[in-house]
């Protein structure tokens, strides 16, 4: 891609991911969002390669250094691994943005708001472009 596709002189990439979560609990609903907005840097990382290799590398420094002690195949939607790789992105000025909202009884609104009802209740969409 890049021999056919190259960034020109002052050309990057964007990511833009939007998530939107409905929990529902059984006196109450409620609604997380987390918006995202990155660019790549003109002649540097692009916004793809730093949003995906950053949190891997994280992961795989606090696994040598004793700092996620879980085994096997893991799936990083727990505490003890996205914590701590959050908390190294924040210490690299990687600013996490959630909006947590109760809900009502009917959620329905909420969950079609996303674009998508892929499971219950959770919708969410991701998009890339080059600028």
């Amino acid at each position: 891609m890049q021999q056919k596709m190259p960034y020109q002189k002052d050309e990057r990439d964007m990511l833009v991911m939007h998530h939107e979560f409905v929990a529902e609990y059984t006196d109450h609903s409620e609604s997380i969002t987390s918006p995202m907005v990155d660019y790549g840097i003109p002649g540097g990382d692009s916004s793809m390669s730093r949003t995906v290799g950053l949190p891997a590398a994280i992961a795989t420094r606090l696994i040598l250094e004793g700092g996620i002690t879980r085994k096997g195949v893991a799936v990083p939607v727990t505490a003890d691994i996205y914590e701590p790789v959050l908390a190294e992105l924040g210490k690299m000025g990687w600013l996490v943005a959630l909006d947590l909202h109760r809900c009502g009884p009917d959620v329905r609104s909420l969950r079609t708001s996303a674009g998508s009802t892929s499971g219950p209740g959770f919708g969410s969409a991701a998009t890339a472009v080059l600028l």
